[in-house]
């Protein structure tokens, strides 16, 4: 699923990169912008990245900072990383909560030019943004498991 979602955001990445260059060339050759191109842009910019972090998720993609871990000896590291991967759960948690209130909070607003409702795009991303953190809390779940069922005490 992570993987699916990721070539989705791959293909509304493209997208944008295209109509911003024809938007570009426009703009160069006929002196008119693609009207309505900025809305639609910032409306699945938010779309477009959440569709990323379920798979940066279940890679454990995140920076870590794993010498620390290292050198205090493989169970440390293996604790280390429950607790890293117990504050990006947390991390995702309060963002989920508070882009979830800011996409009631859009209500009917719509955009400047074109008038596109922002509400959906914006609940399409918290809806996104709350797959990353299932697949998030997978991934520390894993973590803990690693940690306590951890039979080395150092390297």
């Amino acid at each position: 699923m992570a993987k699916g979602l990721a070539v989705v955001g791959l293909v509304l990445l493209l997208v944008q990169g295209v109509s911003i260059t024809i938007d570009a060339l426009a703009r160069w050759v006929l002196s008119t912008p693609v009207h309505g191109l900025e809305d639609a842009n910032g409306l699945l910019i938010a779309v477009t990245l959440s569709c990323f972090l379920p798979l940066l998720m279940a890679r454990r993609g995140n920076i870590t900072i794993g010498f620390i871990g290292r050198a205090m000896g493989q169970k440390a590291h293996l604790w280390l990383d429950a607790f890293g991967q117990t504050l990006t759960t947390a991390f995702f948690a309060v963002l989920v909560w508070h882009y979830g209130l800011y996409a009631l909070d859009l209500g009917t607003q719509h955009t400047v030019i074109v008038e596109l409702p922002k509400r959906p795009a914006a609940l399409m991303a918290t809806g996104l943004l709350g797959v990353t953190l299932l697949v998030q809390g997978m991934s520390n779940l894993c973590a803990l498991m690693q940690a306590v069922y951890s039979k080395r005490e150092g390297m």
